[in-house]
Formats: C-alpha cells, structure tokens, sequence
C-alpha cells in the first residue's frame, strides 16, 4: 500500500475530516482525463521559506555548541553541517500534494486559487484520499502542516519530512494537509494515478458560476463515469429578508 506511516506526519483522529481542492475547470478536466494527481516539487511552491528550517533551528545547526570543550565542538560542527547538507538534498527530493482542512468552503481559497469565476472544489475526506492512492507506485506519507514563529520555534531536523510539515504563522489560514512523496531526481513534478471515485465525495463550483456551466460540468462527468453530486456554492445564498 503506497500510504506511508511516518512519525512526523500528524493526522486528525478522525480521518472523516473534510479536506478541499481548488481549482480551475480547465484543471479539473485535466485530472478526469488523466486521473493522476501531480505533485509538485517543493521547488515550485510561491513562499520563498517554503521546506526552509526556521531561524531558530538553523542558527543551533551553524553555531558551535559553547559548553561543549573546543575538540567536542568541532565533531559536533561536522555532523550539524553533515545534516544541513542532507536537509538541502532532502528538500529538493520533495513532492506535495496540498490540500485545505475545513468543515465548510473557504472564501479566501477560492480568491486565491481561481483566475476566474469558473473554478471548482473538490471535496474529499483524509480517509477517501488514502483510499483513493492505494494503486499508486509512490510511497505517500500524510500530514498536517504546522504554523510556527520562523524566529522563536524549531522545527524537527531529524527527519528530511519536517521542513514540509511546517510553515510560517502567516500561511495560517490555509490550514493544510499534505501528501508528501520523497523521491530524489523526480523532475518538476511526479504524476500519482488516483481512483477518482474514491477521492471525490462533491463537487462544489465557485461562487457567481454561470448558468451555463452546470451543464457543461454534468456532461464532463458523465463522459468519465462519474456519478457525484455537484452543488452550487453555498456563499451564492440569498439573504433571507
């Protein structure tokens, strides 16, 4: 089974947790099509900090240890650049998948993951996502990412997983899980095929959706034998009065 367990990867309790994906129609169409899920290498991600250790963990891997004689010092400098250098080729063997914990929709991911009004939110759960990778030739591990202060907390450097695990306080609102596959020379990006009718619960289109669109929307779904609900975005509701 290609889901990994990994200590450093901490999940809900309930793996019935709702977790979303959004994404251009264009995008979604792509992933019926080829019913792979891409994950990016860490490389691609926008925040420049993004699988960095935080200032407060890098400083205790440069700095000698002071309370330690001078020839103690040296050994332990050797081994803390030792693993400053397998942090660094872990980092770049790192691929994600990353996914949004909510109970609801969230209105700022949809402002920041659409170009346009026609986007759409895939709706699974931890469980299904599981499931849904279970012929994958990838080893997955699955975790949630931790908001920290980059200057006054560490983050664990004892494991090549950690740095993506782990994100600065700013990024808080995205609330995210990840699918994290470790594999060294992987390119831009790995293809993981995905049972889509494991992975998909709904299907909910962007707020202010052309009529049009539903349509279209049922039909691309038929053709892939999908059989899933899709509903309208709930922050298209009227006010009552």
């Amino acid at each position: 089974m290609p889901y990994r367990k990994n200590h450093i990867c901490k999940l809900p309790d309930d793996l019935t947790y709702k977790i979303w994906r959004y994404m251009d129609v264009t995008k979604f169409i792509a992933l019926l099509e080829d019913k792979t899920l891409f994950f990016p290498n860490i490389n691609l991600f926008p925040d420049p900090m993004e699988g960095y250790l935080s200032t407060l963990t890098h400083a205790k891997l440069v700095f000698p240890d002071l309370n330690l004689p001078e020839n103690e010092q040296r050994k332990s400098l050797e081994i803390k650049e030792r693993n400053i250098k397998i942090l660094k080729f872990g980092r770049d063997s790192l691929y994600i998948s990353a996914w949004h914990k909510n109970d609801n929709e969230s209105a700022a991911m949809w402002r920041l993951y659409l170009k346009s009004e026609e986007g759409i939110a895939i709706q699974s759960t931890i469980q299904c996502f599981i499931s849904a990778i279970s012929e994958s030739e990838e080893a997955i591990s699955i975790g949630k990412v931790k908001y920290i202060d980059y200057n006054n907390e560490e983050i664990p450097c004892n494991n090549v997983l950690a740095p993506a695990l782990y994100k600065r306080k700013s990024y808080e609102h995205e609330k995210e899980v990840r699918a994290i596959i470790l594999k060294p020379n992987g390119g831009e990006g790995i293809n993981v095929k995905i049972d889509l009718d494991m992975l998909i619960e709904k299907i909910y289109l962007a707020p202010s959706t052309p009529e049009w669109l539903y349509g279209v929307v049922e039909k691309v779904l038929k053709r892939y034998n999908l059989d899933k609900r899709i509903s309208s975005s709930s922050l298209d509701q009227a006010p009552l009065y």
